[in-house]
């Protein structure tokens, strides 16, 4: 088992001091390489979700634990490691650099992996974006592409540490229905390459895509709804 929550709770306040509780005993379990799709109406807590797995954010109480071991014991600059090198991330907005090129995008994980030197940037930049067939575009503003290539190039990013998890949200929600199809396709060929991945969306033409499906309420109750093998 990859990942696993235990009755995680994440609460905090408010600026009008009101308690938001977008995780509410929230227990789930995902194996290597199966693809789950996160659904719930807009704050029900499915990015509070994806940046507790993604240790961008901690628990309140409860347990998260990665292949086995549990993430609180490890210290902020492990989490971070972590965070580099065994996830990635793919955001909505693609959160790419507007006025730098393409390979530079790609590169800036490998900025912060203490496990690849510079002289194997390039080498691993090229492979990233041949995987999402934007090797033509390394010298390429991201400010001269269009949406669905902004986001290839963003895929690319997440790729290029050659994380085991990927993490997408809403990563076609800014797509029209060419694009998102093709986003869609691509995620979905990682799959021959071993990779977990958790997707959060409001789509559900892409949710029924997945065979594993699990749906928020409004009180950060965490449901499967589909599927039991990916």
């Amino acid at each position: 088992m990859i990942i696993e929550l235990k009755n995680a709770k994440k609460e905090y306040i408010d600026g009008k001091n009101k308690s938001i509780t977008p995780l509410n005993g929230v227990n789930l379990s995902v194996e290597k390489g199966e693809y789950v799709a996160i659904i719930g109406p807009s704050g029900a807590g499915k990015s509070t979700l994806l940046n507790i797995i993604g240790c961008i954010d901690s628990l309140t109480s409860g347990e998260y634990s990665l292949d086995g071991k549990n993430i609180e014991f490890y210290t902020k600059n492990q989490q971070a490691d972590i965070r580099n090198q065994y996830i990635g991330y793919i955001l909505q907005n693609n959160g790419l650099i507007s006025y730098r090129n393409v390979y530079d995008n790609v590169a800036i994980p490998l900025m912060f992996n203490k496990k690849v030197k510079k002289k194997e940037y390039k080498e691993k930049i090229e492979a990233a974006l041949l995987s999402v067939g934007m090797q033509d575009y390394r010298n390429r503003r991201v400010n001269e592409l269009s949406g669905g290539e902004k986001q290839r190039i963003a895929i690319a990013r997440a790729l290029v540490n050659n994380p085991d998890i990927i993490l997408a949200d809403e990563p076609t929600g800014a797509l029209d229905i060419k694009n998102k199809v093709s986003i869609v396709e691509l995620l979905f060929q990682l799959k021959s390459k071993g990779k977990t991945l958790l997707m959060v969306t409001h789509d559900m033409e892409i949710a029924n895509e997945f065979k594993i499906r699990y749906s928020f309420t409004n009180e950060g109750v965490l449901s499967q709804v589909g599927g039991t093998i990916c």
